[in-house]
């Protein structure tokens, strides 16, 4: 476990040392800007359209990319940054350390925490299919491994598209 915990710290700590970023409005909070990952973190997660938040910040590999590809404004970043705020606010919530330590270990958390934000993704998103989903949560990767396959997510990706799954209040 304390090596999973070296870790965390490593990957949280290296996202915060490149100076790139694009400071969010005030809608956004408690998030404030995204930040371009730094190198080293960027060999972990190397994927250019993918974001991680540990609140106040999102962190992406390729900043300028990340922004051409989903512009400010455009319903592809609205909803983006909805999930990405979410998961800002339950970290806030609970201890941001806390939050990231429990989803890093534990595949049923993170499943839930990630249901939660991509529900409210698809609701803004009428494009956002499910099999886009399931394919994006079934690659979701954690220090314990895989959080679901992706005939399940796909399954309950189709329940929040048909309007028969709902986050619990």
């Amino acid at each position: 476990m304390k090596k999973y915990l070296l870790i965390l710290a490593v990957l949280v700590f290296s996202g915060c040392t490149n100076a790139k970023s694009y400071e969010l409005d005030d809608e956004w909070l408690p998030l404030k800007e995204i930040k371009q990952r730094s190198k080293m973190a960027a060999l972990v997660v190397p994927s250019k359209s993918n974001i991680t938040t540990v609140s106040p910040y999102c962190y992406v590999t390729d900043l300028d990319y990340y922004l051409k590809l989903k512009p400010p404004g455009s319903v592809k970043f609205r909803s983006i940054m909805t999930h990405e705020r979410i998961h800002a606010q339950r970290q806030e919530k609970t201890g941001v350390f806390s939050w990231v330590g429990q989803y890093m270990t534990d595949a049923k958390f993170a499943l839930a925490e990630e249901k939660i934000g991509y529900y409210h993704q698809m609701k803004l998103d009428g494009s956002l299919r499910p099999e886009n989903v399931a394919s994006a949560l079934s690659k979701y990767k954690i220090f314990t491994g895989g959080i679901v396959s992706y005939e399940d997510a796909l399954t309950w990706a189709r329940l929040v598209r048909s309007g028969q799954w709902h986050p619990k209040p």
